[in-house]
């Protein structure tokens, strides 16, 4: 879940930490002169790094924090289990009693967020995988070799990719890590981490879930050999050729990136030859619900609404990022009301509270026409209406009463005046003109939109 991290301490007086038992700050000295080098103090307890700059100054101290929350759970020894969220509640919880912590003013300048999954295959086959990501190469964790992985680097943040077998308990095989290090806390705004005590906030831990998914999702990715060339015409071929190459993808622009991923998805999707990246976004997925303690009646409960408005803006994201996302969320959200399109009544979990349509952003064209066919529908009910008064036409407003008699009546036009809780009791309408009769939630369409005085008469 969270490993390591970086954050400031300047509510503490520069000696509580140097007064602090647990902890022993070596005298550095200069070895030729024997002078004592005091302008910065250090101490290392169970895999956390405390550093007080300056310490005889009292207006220009500085105290800082690093190091793995992970490892000092587990008394500094590894980082290799599951760290589960009541297990970072515990730890932040222990720094505070133990190194006069006060988490929630203890702000954050570093913040690593990530999962250990086991793999169904070696992680080699992921790690051969990775193209890029938004255009930026991936590059060897360690250019030595001893640890097999890729990084990318970005502005605000860092990508890391590898294989953690070899750190792992006896027994664990295809051990693999995928993390975000956020190095420039500005990015991490927009879920409201900022301070120690955001991380064991339940509905913030929760949303970086989604941001984990998204950024694995977003990597582009091709499984070696998965698509035979012979599968495909010679313009194809040269198009997979280019979609390979790191190098292509750091050409474009974004606009044409973005165009370009979503061709290379439907090729992958076509040819079944994208299975790795969504068995490996499935699994960060269930690690992640499994981590935060969700759907487990024994574990920390969660009541944030990741569908909601809430939740940051996001960019354009491909399939794989949209189908991973909607089930993160449909999985925090079980047991809630589904809401449907009100046209072609598809699932819309996976979008913000409140819509009642297809998202073109998710569903492109075909979401335009679920829109288009509930407001045709509309325009034809005004265009009904509007023959019957230009031909002095009548209706026929057939309804129920509160005792569930039916009765019928027939008005001009321009007569109906009707109140919203009359409307909930309307069955059907007939224009006499032309015989045609609108039944149900039509009808009711129908005398809502179109009816001179329903405004006036409304309460």
């Amino acid at each position: 879940m969270f490993d390591g991290f970086k954050s400031e301490h300047q509510y503490l007086d520069a000696g509580q930490w140097l007064n602090n038992s647990r902890l022993v700050f070596p005298l550095a000295v200069n070895e030729q002169t024997g002078e004592i080098l005091d302008n910065t103090r250090i101490a290392k307890h169970e895999g956390l790094t405390f550093r007080v700059y300056n310490p005889n100054s009292p207006n220009k101290y500085y105290n800082e924090l690093l190091g793995s929350l992970h490892k000092y759970h587990n008394a500094g020894d590894h980082n290799t289990n599951d760290f589960l969220f009541k297990d970072v509640i515990k730890a932040v919880n222990v720094l505070a009693i133990q190194f006069d912590v006060k988490p929630e003013t203890s702000v954050l300048r570093g913040l690593e967020i990530g999962v250990n999954v086991a793999l169904p295959f070696p992680v080699i086959r992921l790690l051969k995988a990775v193209i890029c990501h938004g255009g930026v190469p991936f590059q060897p964790l360690d250019k030595q070799g001893a640890k097999k992985g890729l990084l990318c680097h970005k502005y605000e943040y860092k990508i890391k990719i590898y294989d953690k077998t070899s750190e792992a308990p006896t027994g664990t095989k295809n051990l693999l890590r995928f993390e975000i290090k956020v190095n420039r806390m500005r990015y991490l705004e927009p879920y409201g981490i900022k301070y120690l005590s955001d991380i064991t906030n339940p509905d913030k831990v929760a949303r970086l879930g989604i941001l984990l998914l998204e950024m694995f999702s977003s990597i582009i990715m091709y499984d070696a050999n998965s698509i035979q060339p012979k599968q495909l015409t010679t313009a194809k071929q040269l198009k997979l050729s280019n979609w390979k190459n790191a190098n292509y993808w750091q050409g474009l622009n974004r606009k044409q990136r973005y165009n370009q991923r979503l061709q290379f998805d439907s090729l992958l999707a076509d040819h079944n030859a994208n299975t790795t990246h969504f068995v490996v976004a499935d699994l960060i997925r269930q690690k992640w619900l499994n981590l935060i303690g969700a759907k487990h009646k024994n574990r920390v409960r969660f009541h944030h609404d990741f569908t909601s408005s809430e939740k940051p803006k996001q960019g354009t994201f491909s399939q794989l990022e949209y189908r991973v996302k909607t089930s993160f969320s449909n999985s925090l959200n079980e047991g809630k009301e589904k809401t449907v399109c009100k046209s072609c009544e598809r699932d819309l979990s996976g979008q913000k509270n409140g819509s009642t349509f297809c998202s073109e952003k998710l569903y492109g064209k075909v979401a335009k026409k679920c829109r288009n066919k509930d407001s045709n529908k509309r325009y034809r009910f005004k265009q009904l209406i509007k023959t019957a008064m230009e031909q002095n036409g009548m209706i026929a407003v057939s309804y129920t009463d509160q005792n569930g008699n039916s009765y019928t009546d027939t008005l001009h036009a321009t007569e109906i005046c009707i109140t919203r809780e009359w409307l909930e009791q309307i069955q059907s309408i007939k224009i006499l003109e032309n015989g045609e009769t609108l039944a149900g939630g039509n009808a009711k369409e129908y005398l809502k939109i179109n009816c001179q005085n329903f405004k006036q008469a409304s309460i």
